[in-house]
């Protein structure tokens, strides 16, 4: 695959690997991650294409090819950009359970705005909503650096969840983070960057926004392909040509 410009302005750009870490000394999965292959053992780890578990007794296991679905990241404005981070499952979600959320620092980001999680199937929310929390940005950021996630100990811009519904084990889900850039950062420069130092991860939680130890699922976000709209597109409301 090679990268391709396209009317409006939208532009495919190509895979480079995705790494998804699942830290867990058990068979539970992250509050919302899709290493399911991985299932009772300590690594899950996936890139180009296909899931490689260890820590599963003894035995190393090589789980069949997974596809990730693109990052779509969506210049609403200059300065507005929405991230939609696909192809996540759910663990069973109701009242009882606590998830947290973090984007690393990424240069020419001024704020995360917001974290919306939705239904893959119908685009509708889950009975999910999450704040701003400084905790889960302060140990998530600790633990991406222990696993060599990072190079600094900045601090993520962290979230943590109030479910007030339930939600179904193994449901398909996807976030959109809402961001808002520095003025005077150019959409080369911030796409440059985000590929450089973007990180999203998720992790169960206690419900004060705690870290469940050994329960992560990172995922550098310009891994998977991507799929960026610049605001012109939205102005004129067609589609580009496909591959």
């Amino acid at each position: 695959m090679h990268a391709k410009s396209w009317a409006f302005g939208r532009i495919l750009i190509p895979l480079v690997f995705i790494v998804a870490i699942l830290l867990s000394t058990s068979a539970v999965q992250a509050c919302m991650g899709d290493c399911s292959a991985c299932s009772g053992c300590s690594t899950c780890i996936v890139s180009g294409g296909s899931v490689e578990c260890s820590g599963c007794g003894g035995q190393q296991q090589l789980a069949n090819p997974v596809v990730t679905p693109p990052t779509i990241v969506n210049f609403v404005t200059s300065r507005r950009v929405l991230i939609t981070v696909q192809g996540y499952k759910s663990t069973k979600l109701q009242s009882t359970t606590s998830c947290v959320v973090a984007l690393s620092p990424v240069d020419g980001v001024q704020k995360v705005n917001s974290v919306t999680n939705l239904f893959s199937a119908s685009g509708k929310p889950l009975p999910v909503t999450f704040a701003g929390s400084v905790t889960p940005g302060l140990s998530l950021a600790d633990i991406a650096l222990e696993k060599g996630l990072t190079d600094n100990d900045k601090a993520w811009n962290g979230f943590v969840s109030n479910i007030t519904g339930t939600v179904a084990d193994n449901t398909p889900i996807h976030f959109v983070l809402d961001l808002t850039l520095k003025s005077g950062i150019s959409q080369e420069q911030f796409l440059a960057n985000l590929r450089d130092q973007g990180v999203f991860v998720t992790s169960s939680s206690t419900r004060d926004g705690i870290p469940d130890a050994g329960h992560q699922y990172f995922r550098r976000l310009a891994s998977t392909d991507l799929i960026v709209v610049y605001p012109e597109e939205h102005t004129h409301g067609h589609h580009p040509a496909e591959n």
